[in-house]
């Protein structure tokens, strides 16, 4: 019996495309985890502004 070997391209589309839907089939990254962390960085900012730290430390913080 013979080995074949076969050999495939995929363009940068197509290889970002199969990936996105990888991780979220596989619930390794779920649909609303970045909207989550936004409102998570989004309350966090806003505490730091009610306690008076100052721009440049919520600038580091971001």
């Amino acid at each position: 019996m013979e080995t074949v070997k076969l050999g495939f391209q995929y363009t940068q589309s197509e290889y970002i495309k199969a990936v996105r839907q990888y991780l979220i089939s596989s619930k390794t990254i779920h649909k609303y985890d970045i909207a989550l962390a936004a409102v998570f960085l989004l309350l966090s900012v806003v505490y730091m502004l009610f306690s008076s730290f100052s721009v440049f430390s919520i600038l580091i913080f971001g």
